[in-house]
This record gives structure tokens, C-alpha cells and sequence, in this order.
């Protein structure tokens, strides 16, 4: 194996590596979006209930 073949198989293997990278890293990306709006969601659901259960006080609060 000469020197030009050795280079090409190391820019394939590299190649291989950095496809692999890339990869990996559109399935954390897509996690990641994923996540995100389950914590969007989340966070609605618990100002919602902040909210009710603050009402909830004030009524309480009022009639005494």
C-alpha cells in the first residue's frame, strides 16, 4: 500500500467517524427539541395550577 492509498483509506475512515458524529448528533438535537417542548408544557401546567390554587387562597382568604 502506498502512501496516497494509506491517505485516502484514513480520509475514509475519518469520513465514516465524522458520519457517525453527525448522526449522533441529529438524535441528541431532536431529544433535545423534544424535551423542550414537553418543559413548554410543563410549565403552562404548573402556572395553571399556581394560579387556580392562588384564587383558590384569595376566595378562602375573603370570606373570613
Amino acid at each position: 500500500m502506498d502512501s496516497k492509498q494509506r491517505q485516502y483509506a484514513r480520509l475514509a475512515a475519518q469520513l465514516k467517524q465524522l458520519r457517525e458524529n453527525i448522526d449522533e448528533t441529529a438524535t441528541q438535537v431532536e431529544l433535545m427539541a423534544n424535551q423542550s417542548n414537553m418543559i413548554t408544557k410543563l410549565g403552562a401546567i404548573q402556572s395553571s395550577t399556581f394560579i387556580g390554587s392562588n384564587r383558590v387562597f384569595e376566595d378562602e382568604m375573603l370570606k373570613k
